[in-house]
């Protein structure tokens, strides 16, 4: 992948939100997700060129580890493919703040 400086040289670019997540230890053990926040950037993977904010993506990274849940740029599909991929931990989603799981679109007790 290349990445370029402006969007308007991915012209055929999609949009893709990577999350970034913030794993760390929970109280009583075990781990949580604590932080959740969605970055945006074009790719077009026929060409190999992409674009995105690399400030925009390292202030969001930290938001995430500060413990910040901000997934507004997820459309329904994605956040609900999150919530998944997310699930096939369940002790770790249990264990994860009632913040995150009403982002992913749960209850307060992790279920769908």
């Amino acid at each position: 992948m290349r990445w370029v400086k402006d969007p308007s040289e991915v012209p055929n670019g999609r949009h893709v939100h990577p999350v970034w997540v913030y794993i760390r230890p929970a109280r009583g053990g075990g781990f949580q997700y604590y932080g959740l926040v969605a970055a945006d950037m074009i790719i077009d993977e026929e060409a190999g060129v992409g674009f995105k904010r690399l400030g925009d993506h390292v202030m969001r990274l930290e938001k995430c580890m500060k413990g910040a849940v901000d997934l507004s740029l997820l459309d329904e599909r994605e956040r609900q493919a999150l919530a998944r991929a997310l699930a096939t931990h369940p002790e770790v989603l249990a264990n994860s703040p009632d913040e995150v799981k009403r982002a992913l679109g749960l209850d307060g007790q992790g279920n769908g």
